[in-house]
């Protein structure tokens, strides 16, 4: 079972298109009993009208959940069930407001308390509770008041009884419609508890392979480079890797290697106080405190069902004073009254029982349905109290602790007790053994041989199908545990690679960072061991060859294979040209040049000392919003100094982002332009491939033409992967990510921080899919991210924004 298929709500739980289905044909044979128990004077058209116009809506109900589920579908559902529960009037004054009807009344209000949905779709329950019960007391009212002309097959005005004997028998059944409904939708709400838990447990593994795939990357980025260093002979291909798209990746060496000078020391000092790395976890929380793994949706269930279980106690401790009140008020005679009494006083008992011996609990409900017909004898085995049976069955088969005997008598023992007692009463009472005594006489006047009989069929049919759909309820429950544990599992497997993959990472990255042309001068520098390494060249730590301990530098070489072609030269020196005119404190500055001309082309930069994106990433799972707002303010500004040049970074991504100290504090800075690109440069297709595969917007990634927009695309993803605590996309196929991209778009960032809706509108545009659907500059960029962060969004930004999630949604 896939976990998308847990987060269809009450759907999950109770599968409403079939339960439609049942209904609207439990309601087409009912028509049959109609037919068969029609006789002079009942209301028997009315009836068959009421149950076939039922049975319609039902099914139409039925055929709106296979359509997609937005307002106007809710809408027109919501209107055919509270149809559904208004027409309950006709065939309930067929069979009588207070006869065996009321047990399908008291199922039907089960089902609505199950489907009530949290928001506007909770109208839909209630309405349904509000109507169903409504109606029945509607008519009840009408023929107390001799509107209606008592003629349903179990008449509302019984021999011998006042008419406030009615009135406060349906007073007694409207509170079990009350029960009935209010026990489902208490079963609603556990059911929520351990889809949240399971669908968190899901969303918790989905970021945690993301993290894995992340962490495999850097892993098989680091391993290249060390083969790359060990083995400098073996780099004579100028092909681009597999795929087709240029190795960018650089790899800080001695990233986790003791520092070797006071600044490097004041450098991390001043990154922890900004960025407090704290030990890194596993993976980040898919919502603000969330259930801690599936397995707590399983002690949920048992925490929720023993507090059901003292809720159920206390209402049939309640309905046992009630109904012995009620049955001293109205019973018949003495003996009925004393049978219903005692059989109240044991029900009571036996729950007290099973509260106390879990071992006891199904041998004891098994008797409680059992002696449940002594109650119902002394008000009639074929009256109203049927609902409360019914009720008992759905609410006792549906709602099981994790881990309960699921032996026969376990499973069925209540419904066993229930029918055969009912059916040897009723016979009894047919064959003249037993006294027909009940307030609603089974063997009434007027009645033919074959009505009694037909009734009690349909009194066991009531059973039978309230039973059937609370243990529907209730495998539905099994499932969903064993899918809990399934998911906790899993997401404990992942913890476990999590771990085993940073400590691998970690080994990758060690070495002591010796280059080909460490020692060696350059121009005016001496290098030392390698900073990075990537696609075009690698990156020495360097100082000057006359200030011995002065100021180092990074100087980055073209690598060997690279030397000899002219069109690599020549991009190298008009990146470096071009790069050199960049003046931002937000990108790393350029030192010195060494052209065409020189011995060995170099280019000069500051080293920027501090941590990458990637590290901080890899340590603590994401960052806070202010970082988040701080972080894309200092990138933003640097890429509009960077397109201001002319020049495409075409490699943003969190290992080419460094925090490191600063007059003014602490700021991000972007690196690397291993694989920038001129917007003109003569001779070179603007369509030349390069970059990283997850961080690629999708025009780049399929070789069309790419412009700023394309930064602004991989800074949006930067920023998700900062606040979601999870990358976007995973995996080094570029054609298949760019594809996903435009086809399912990226997955809901809602993770490691909580999200506005301004900031999440304002990150859906960012990574719109098409270039023309982005923010055009990196100042549009950054100025609505910041209104974002301030919740101060323009009408017009949000307008657009709304208009375009509408269309592309999250995945």
């Amino acid at each position: 079972m896939s976990g998308s298929s847990l987060l269809g709500g009450p759907e999950a739980v109770l599968a409403r298109q079939r339960a439609y289905a049942v209904l609207a044909s439990f309601l087409v044979l009912a028509n049959l009993l109609v037919l068969a128990l029609a006789r002079e004077g009942t209301p028997s058209r009315e009836a068959m009208i009421g149950l076939c116009a039922q049975a319609l809506a039902l099914g139409l109900a039925s055929l709106t959940m296979r359509l997609p589920q937005h307002g106007a579908v809710l809408l027109v559902r919501g209107l055919l069930v509270v149809g559904v529960a208004a027409l309950a009037a006709l065939p309930g004054w067929f069979f009588g407001p207070n006869g065996p009807f009321a047990g399908f009344i008291a199922i039907l209000l089960l089902i609505a308390g199950v489907i009530v949905e949290p928001g506007r779709r909770a109208a839909i329950g209630v309405s349904m509770y509000v109507v169903l019960a409504g109606s029945q007391a509607v008519v009840v009212a009408l023929v107390l008041s001799g509107v209606l002309a008592d003629r349903s097959l179990v008449p509302l005005f019984l021999p011998g009884h006042p008419l406030a004997h009615h009135a406060v028998g349906h007073a007694a059944i409207q509170l079990i419609y009350l029960t009935a409904f209010l026990s489902g939708a208490a079963l609603g709400r556990r059911y929520a508890t351990v889809l949240r838990a399971i669908a968190d447990a899901h969303q918790t593994t989905a970021w945690k392979d993301a993290l894995l795939e992340e962490a495999r990357a850097d892993y098989l980025r680091a391993v290249r480079v060390g083969r790359d260093e060990s083995a400098p002979a073996a780099r004579t291909s100028s092909l681009p890797p597999p795929g087709g798209v240029e190795d960018t990746e650089v790899q800080r060496r001695g990233a986790k290697r003791p520092l070797s000078s006071q600044s490097d020391v004041a450098a991390r000092v001043s990154v922890a106080a900004r960025v407090s790395v704290a030990p890194r976890v596993s993976a980040p929380p898919p919502s603000p405190g969330p259930i801690q793994s599936a397995h707590d949706g399983a002690r949920a269930w048992d925490d929720a069902y023993r507090l059901r279980k003292r809720g159920q106690d206390a209402l049939i401790f309640a309905l046992a004073i009630f109904g012995s009140a009620l049955l001293g008020l109205v019973g018949p005679a003495p003996i009925p009254v004393l049978v219903g009494c005692a059989g109240i006083v044991c029900v009571a008992l036996l729950a007290l029982v099973a509260r106390e011996r879990e071992e006891l609990r199904a041998p004891a409900w098994a008797i409680i349905g059992l002696v449940s017909v002594a109650p119902a004898y002394a008000v009639g085995i074929h009256s109203g109290f049927v609902c409360v049976v019914a009720t008992l069955l759905f609410v006792g088969s549906a709602f099981e602790p994790t881990g309960a005997s699921r032996s026969f008598v376990a499973r069925y023992g209540m419904l066993a007790g229930a029918s055969l007692s009912h059916a040897l009463v009723f016979g009894l009472i047919v064959l003249g053994v037993v006294p027909d005594q009940g307030n609603a006489p089974v063997l009434a006047p007027g009645h033919t041989t074959l009505e009694p009989l037909l009734l009690h069929v349909s009194v066991q049919a009531l059973f039978v199908l309230a039973f059937a759909l609370g243990r529907a309820v209730d495998r539905r429950q099994i499932e969903l545990l064993r899918e809990a544990e399934r998911a906790r599992a899993e997401s404990a497997r992942r913890d476990a690679q999590l771990e085993a993959a940073d400590r691998d990472v970690a080994r990758a990255l060690e070495g002591d960072g010796a280059g080909l042309f460490t020692g060696q001068v350059v121009g005016p520098y001496r290098l030392g061991r390698v900073l990075a390494s990537g696609g075009m060249g690698d990156i020495y730590e360097a100082a000057q060859e006359d200030e011995p301990g002065g100021t180092r530098v990074a100087v980055k070489l073209v690598r060997r294979e690279r030397v000899s072609d002219p069109l690599t030269l020549a991009l190298f020196e008009e990146e470096a040209s071009a790069l050199a005119r960049v003046s931002s404190p937000f990108v790393a500055a350029v030192l010195g040049i060494g052209g065409r001309g020189a011995e060995l082309p170099y280019l000069a930069m500051e080293l920027i000392e501090g941590s990458t994106l990637a590290t901080i990433l890899r340590e603590r799972g994401h960052l806070s919003l202010d970082e988040v707002r701080g972080l894309v303010r200092d990138v933003a500004d640097g890429l509009r100094a960077v397109h201001a040049a002319g020049i495409i970074h075409r490699d943003v991504k969190p290992h080419n982002v460094m925090l490191t100290a600063s007059r003014d504090g602490m700021r991000w800075k972007i690196v690397d332009f291993g694989v920038a690109q001129l917007h003109e440069v003569a001779g070179v297709s603007s369509t030349v491939l390069g970059g990283t595969a997850p961080y690629m917007a999708p025009e780049h990634a399929l070789g069309e033409r790419v412009d700023a927009r394309a930064d602004l695309y991989a800074l949006a993803l930067v920023a998700y992967r900062s606040l979601a605590g999870r990358p976007a996309f995973t995996g080094d196929d570029r054609i298949a990510i760019a594809e996903l991209a435009r086809r399912v778009g990226p997955p809901d960032p809602h993770g490691g921080a909580p999200l506005s809706r301004d900031l999440e509108l304002v990150l859906r545009v960012g990574l719109a899919a098409r270039a023309e659907d982005r923010f055009a500059t990196a100042a549009e960029l950054r100025g609505a991210f910041e209104s974002a962060f301030d919740g101060k969004l323009s009408d017009r930004l949000r307008k657009r924004a709304e208009a375009f999630i509408r269309e592309a949604p999250w995945a």
